[in-house]
């Protein structure tokens, strides 16, 4: 590698543009869960750990964008109770395709 030249500044390093930011609903929300008594402590520790950041992953065909959190959560009444929690997650992972491509390629040969 080349030392910098004194009589040039060294360029600076462009950092890899981040996914924005995202409002973490779990903890709260898992925190009431919790005070309010009808949810399951196991499962709301596994909830707890699935909603994490965006996170890059590479592949062969470039760069793909992991995402996972909790979609939505239904609660369910009994009068003025809350008899039953269920919460819905998702995982999405998505990728661009080569210019061109206008589908996958077939893994049949």
């Amino acid at each position: 590698m080349a030392s910098p030249r004194p009589d040039k500044p060294a360029k600076p390093v462009r950092k890899p543009a981040k996914a924005p930011p995202r409002k973490r609903i779990g903890n709260p929300l898992i925190r009431s869960l919790r005070d309010e008594g009808p949810a399951v402590e196991e499962k709301l520790a596994s909830l707890a750990g699935w909603s994490q950041e965006p996170a890059t992953l590479f592949g062969k065909t470039g760069p793909f964008l992991l995402m996972q959190g909790v979609h939505h959560v239904k609660l369910v009444l009994a009068g003025d109770r809350l008899t039953q929690v269920k919460a819905y997650v998702f995982m999405l992972l998505s990728g661009s395709m080569p210019a061109g491509q206008t589908s996958a390629p077939s893994s049949r040969r």
